[in-house]
């Protein structure tokens, strides 16, 4: 989820909750782009710059028999000017010995994935 001020004046958190079903996962990083400030789609917040690696492996729980694992995070921005139209949000995820990037566009949302 991608939230703004009440006024649109920028963008003041972005919001995510991704989990692993099966096998191994780690988050790598996670990033804004728009194209609000020039005509080519650019970097606009980075979560971080060392990366994350959160590992958010599936595990088994004997109590309640799920082995669904997820991270929650809720990061407060100020992303100013903004351009809903334009924006993606990039999830660098490591598994199977490669990383993926996961693409989700809020304003269609649509998600695709590349490696």
């Amino acid at each position: 989820m991608i939230g703004w001020t009440k006024t649109q004046e920028f963008v003041d958190k972005i919001r995510y909750e991704i989990s692993c079903k099966k096998g191994q996962a780690i988050l790598k990083n996670v990033e804004y782009y728009d194209k609000a400030c020039s005509d080519y789609q650019g970097l606009r917040w980075k979560q971080s710059e060392k990366g994350l690696h959160w590992d958010f492996s599936a595990r088994f729980n004997q109590l309640i028999g799920t082995n669904k694992f997820s991270i929650k995070k809720t990061n407060k921005v100020k992303i100013k000017p903004f351009s809903l139209d334009t924006a993606q949000i990039k999830f660098y995820i490591q598994t199977l010995g490669r990383v993926y990037k996961v693409v989700w566009e809020p304003k269609s949302n649509k998600i695709f994935s590349t490696w």
